[in-house]
């Protein structure tokens, strides 16, 4: 690639050199109040969009004679020339970079541009792109597929799909100012471009990761909004007058010492990346002294990360441990006993613990090198959801498989970032529902939160039941429960699944599915943030109750109309993980793959998938013990209507599941509707409801009570392009359907999805010049189209851009002006008309011939 571009550089320069001794006609930007050269930046940039402003002050054309053809050379001052393909017009691009919120939508728009349109431009193909090896002469011919085409090329303004740049999310914007018709000969001259990006969804951050303090400079170049990156102190302890001390990251030392050079590597190596990290001995004295500081009040939250290596052959027993009356288990749970906890029982430390568990410390170290390779080769995919945190999988305690666990992915993001996850523990003991009572703690409400995680292993880790014990438990956590609550309405807070998902000691459903949970704990100020839940099964086989379970969270939230959303995360283990099970997990997967729904970001689905991508290096690991399925935010449909059943909202936001036939129901047609314009208002009477849906993603629903008309207002996405409204109640006949603009259309619009930009624009400019016949002998007859009545000007220059003469100074009306010209005694040669009416300007080449 690099030869590619640098003799593509070279065969450009000759080019330059060959035509010196030709004169070059230069043009400057119309309104001449632009600095010299060339710019491109951002003029308002947030976390929600950016406008960038491109410009150009002069233009070069340099005409160059070539077999018998003459060319016309087209330059300007570029940040980077883009590589045309060989015989395509060769026209000089800039580029640029924006980093936008992970998972969000880009859709983007030019809303303002100086436009100046040449005719008679011949311009000269790329030529053939050499390589070092290759001593052929430079040849430029042209690409008959694309000169003969009566087309423009290319659009001005490209935009690339999400992609990783320098392990940011963003987009690369390509601006080609001088887009050519090659069969017309007309060019039309971008001078300035406005162009104005939305970023919809995703997590509202701008370079929120992938950063550390040796790589901040180089990105403050790449990236045009690099001013709205989140401001990053990579000196911050989170420590309080220097009372707090210890770093964001413990590495825990086995007693073998034959982990130790594994463990000082991976130190070194997440101190490089700014995450303050140290070994700390089993004996946890320093994780003591953290958790004794974490009860003091109104301090900040530590988000420290631990990892345990745990080695099977015995150097490190599985101790238990009691401190500050918190039980403690060496297993990738912390336990909370809420009887005997801190002084405040609703407060929780941010300890949140992984492992890495190997059979010895030969298998340890190459698991670190994976992981360290994974940080840095593998970064996150912007497709992927923004907390980074995976829920791994538990030995059976029989086999004792070996796996990464999720903190040792989540880790360096949630400290990096300065991210502030908040840590859900299982109770061991009491049973698990009287946790449920408290756990409204103060970062539940707190709209800071980032995160709320919940970690479960299954069956033969720590639970000390066996799994043939708990296959044969019929209590509350049954499918037949889990769906009876969720039709009563009940909004689930987590579910917690072990042996097969039905064991449950006492009724979880009444501590912590009751309404008053629902009213107070998950009406967080912000939105829902992200609550993250695993579901462990022994078999797999009631894996459809658990997707059942994340479609109902997801339900919630788009009822509720929130925007930051909520995820559903499906694990499942394998104590008798047999071809059989494979195959019913595989199918699972395939019911409930959820529809990609643009608001937030596709679904991932299996092994090799998950977030941040490092598990493709494990996929034969998690093959052998269990698969991964995640429910992403707002894929509220699945494609069996039997899943219907599941998608029950809360009474009290007297939502009603939106059943696959409402009777009787009327659907409107499609309504066809502006991008990005629009605002739906629908009145359906009373007692009716209301459904707004595009193809299989419903986008909003209400209904209600009889005595009350039902209004239902809906804003349109920037990607949606028709909806179906449909609705249904006691006297009701077609929904009285209103929809309003929001924005003036732009005379240019364009996504990722949009049908060509130049077609756009062909309807909105009529502008222009034309002359025939041209090349002319002794008189020329020019057309200006005008799109309003307003004074006109029309000179004549010749090569060395001298004025001749002038063709038209007038009032010029809405329409076709004609316009001739008598040569007179003018030379023969090539000469330019410049047409100025209003804001426009044009440039027209004239050939004449006596």
């Amino acid at each position: 690639m690099k030869t590619r571009i640098l003799t593509l550089m070279i065969g450009v320069v000759m080019m330059l050199v060959a035509i010196t001794s030709i004169q070059a006609l230069d043009f400057d930007n119309p309104a001449g109040i632009w600095q010299n050269g060339f710019t491109i930046d951002t003029v308002a940039s947030n976390e929600y969009g950016a406008t960038v402003v491109f410009q150009i002050n002069r233009l070069t054309i340099n005409q160059w004679r070539h077999d018998n053809e003459t060319f016309d050379i087209v330059s300007y001052p570029a940040k980077r020339m883009v590589n045309n393909p060989e015989g395509a017009p060769n026209l000089i691009n800039a580029w640029f970079n924006l980093a936008i919120p992970l998972g969000s939508k880009v859709s983007y728009r030019i809303v303002d541009s100086t436009v100046t349109t040449f005719q008679g431009i011949n311009v000269v193909p790329t030529p053939n792109h050499q390589t070092e090896s290759d001593h052929s002469a430079t040849t430029w011919n042209k690409d008959m597929e694309i000169y003969g085409k009566n087309a423009f090329w290319h659009d001005p303004l490209s935009v690339s799909e999400p992609l990783m740049l320098d392990g940011q999310v963003g987009i690369t914007g390509v601006v080609t100012p001088t887009p050519v018709n090659p069969v017309t000969g007309e060019m039309r001259v971008y001078w300035r471009l406005v162009i104005q990006f939305s970023f919809d969804g995703g997590n509202g951050h701008i370079g929120d990761r992938g950063r550390s303090r040796f790589t901040d400079e180089g990105k403050q170049d790449l990236f045009l909004n690099y001013a709205d990156f989140d401001q990053m102190d990579y000196d911050f302890t989170h420590y309080l007058d220097d009372v707090l001390f210890g770093p964001d990251y413990f590495l825990h030392r086995p007693s073998s010492s034959t982990y130790l050079p594994s463990l000082n590597l991976l130190r070194s190596h997440y101190i490089v990346l700014g995450i303050k990290t140290e070994l700390t001995d089993v004996d946890y004295a320093a994780v003591y002294q953290y958790q004794d500081a974490l009860q003091m009040p109104n301090i900040y939250r530590i988000p420290i990360a631990d990892m345990i290596p745990d080695d099977i052959d015995g150097s490190v027993p599985a101790e238990q441990y009691n401190y500050a009356g918190y039980y403690y288990c060496w297993s990738d749970n912390q336990y909370v006993n809420p009887e005997t906890g801190y002084p405040n029982p609703t407060r929780m430390p941010a300890m949140a613990i992984g492992r890495v568990r190997a059979p010895n410390s030969t298998v340890f170290w190459h698991y670190v090198n994976h992981i360290i390779a994974s940080d840095l080769n593998n970064p996150p995919k912007p497709d992927g959801f923004y907390d980074p945190v995976l829920v791994g999988e538990w030995s059976n305690g029989t086999n004792a498989k070996p796996y990464i666990h999720e903190q040792e992915i989540a880790r360096g993001f949630m400290t990096r970032g300065g991210l502030s996850p908040i840590r859900q523990y299982a109770a061991y003991d009491p049973p698990v529902q009287q946790l449920w009572p408290i756990v409204n703690w103060d970062s539940w409400n707190d709209p800071q939160t980032q995160a709320l995680i919940g970690y479960y292993a299954n069956t033969q880790g720590y639970v000390p039941y066996t799994a043939e014990s708990m296959n044969g438990i019929v209590g509350y956590g049954t499918p037949a429960t889990l769906v009876s609550n969720l039709t009563q309405g009940h909004q689930i807070v987590a579910f917690r699944g072990h042996g097969d998902c039905t064991y449950w000691q006492g009724d979880p459903w009444s501590s912590f599915m009751s309404n008053t949970i629902w009213d107070n704990q998950c009406a967080h100020p912000a939105g829902w943030y992200p609550f993250i839940f695993s579901i462990t099964c022994a078999t797999g086989e009631h894996l459809w109750w658990q997707g059942c379970l994340a479609q109902h969270m997801v339900w919630q939230n788009i009822t509720q109309g929130t925007t930051r959303g909520s995820l559903g995360v499906m694990t499942n283990s394998g104590i008798s993980w047999t071809k059989w099970n494979k195959q019913k997990w595989q199918g699972v997967q395939e019911y409930f793959r959820p529809k990609f729904n643009p608001l937030f970001q596709d679904s991932l689905l299996g092994p090799s998938s998950l977030w941040p991508g490092m598990m493709e290096k494990y996929a034969n690991i998690y093959t052998s013990i269990g698969g991964f399925s995640w429910f992403t935010p707002n894929n509220t449909y699945a494609r069996d209507n039997n899943m219907y059943s599941c998608l029950v909202g809360s009474p009290t936001a007297k939502v009603r599941p939106f059943q696959p036939v409402l009777t009787p129901m009327t659907c409107s047609s499609h309504i066809s509707v502006y991008p990005d314009c629009t605002t739906i208002k629908v009145n359906a009477g009373k007692g009716a409801t209301i459904a707004i849906s595009n193809n299989d993603t419903l986008w909003g629903l209400v209904n209600q009570s009889v005595d009350m008309d039902c209004t239902y207002t809906f804003t349109m996405p920037p990607y949606l392009d028709s909806v179906t409204v449909c609705a249904d109640g006691p006297d009701f006949g077609i929904p009285n359907i209103q929809y309003r603009t929001r924005y003036t259309p732009d005379p240019v619009y364009r996504d990722n999805a949009s049908s060509s930009l130049e077609e756009k624009i062909a309807v909105i400019e009529k502008f222009g010049v034309t002359a025939a016949p041209n090349p002319f002998n002794g008189a020329v007859n020019l057309k200006l189209a005008l799109t309003e009545n307003g004074p006109a000007w029309m000179g004549l220059y010749d090569i060395t851009g001298r004025q001749v003469a002038i063709l038209y100074d007038g009032q010029g009306h809405a329409g076709i002006n004609d316009v001739a010209y008598e040569a007179g005694s003018l030379p023969s040669g090539i000469y330019f008309c410049r047409t100025v009416a209003g804001k426009n300007t044009a440039i027209t080449k004239l050939v004449l011939i006596k």
